[in-house]
């Protein structure tokens, strides 16, 4: 997803190359003063808001890998024996149902039984659209007793 951060700033570089490009074929020689008038129109109205369009995209990254950052420094705090494998995307046997959703999003279809072992629930993840044009899953996750113990592709 794009931010607004970075959408503004690619409409006033785009903006700004315009301008600049139409302040320099708009050039006319016969007139007096022509060349410092396009001169004036390239720093006012064209760089202008080029320059700052660039630094808009710029910020917008910073503040992106600032978040990253952020994100993986809760990981860490949070789940410190898997944050790895959740940054990799990647199941592990013993993760928790919050530690599955940050790595396969939301749990589609669900069923649970119970026994006197405790509970076992099965979600599938990654849902798609067949060719049928019905929704169908990637995987299937396996928690007995809120755990993780195993997951299949389907």
């Amino acid at each position: 997803m794009i931010s607004i951060m970075r959408v503004a700033g690619i409409v006033l570089a785009v903006f700004g190359g315009f301008l600049t490009f139409s302040s320099i074929v708009g050039y006319d020689s016969n007139k007096e003063g022509a060349l410092l008038t396009s001169i004036v129109m390239f720093v006012t109205v064209g760089a202008l808001p080029l320059f700052g369009g660039i630094f808009l995209i710029r910020k917008s990254k910073q503040l992106k890998e600032k978040q990253i950052q952020e994100y993986v420094d809760k990981l860490k705090a949070n789940f410190p024996n898997h944050w790895e494998h959740i940054l990799n995307k990647q199941l592990v046997q013993g993760m928790t149902f919050d530690m599955v959703k940050l790595i396969l999003g939301e749990g589609g279809d669900r069923k649970e039984s119970v026994n006197k072992n405790g509970k076992t629930e099965k979600y599938k993840y990654l849902p798609y659209r067949n060719r049928q044009n019905n929704i169908s899953f990637k995987i299937e996750v396996t928690f007995e007793n809120g755990l993780v113990t195993g997951w299949k592709d389907l």
